[in-house]
């Protein structure tokens, strides 16, 4: 079981990753293509919005223990506080 410290680390990785790389790259180029590396950016930045979603649960519920459950036969994911 991973705490909700590990998990907002594992959360947030990939999208200061991309950014830190992308926006660097988007500053070294110039001209057009300048367009490909911002494009990267903005485009991951809108893929991570779940991860944030995540991030915010885990802010409306820090103090809680949490679990979660996947139904795979469903496609859906539960999560649970422990009261």
């Amino acid at each position: 079981m991973a705490s909700a410290k590990n998990l907002t680390i594992v959360l947030l990785a990939p999208f200061v990753v991309i950014s830190i790389i992308s926006l660097s790259i988007a500053l070294l180029v110039s001209g057009y293509w300048t367009f490909i590396p911002l494009g990267v950016f903005f485009t991951h930045a809108m893929f991570c919005s779940g991860d944030f979603g995540m991030l915010n649960y885990l802010q409306t519920h820090r103090g809680k223990e949490l679990y979660t459950y996947d139904d795979k036969a469903r496609g859906e994911s539960y999560f649970y506080a422990k009261r």
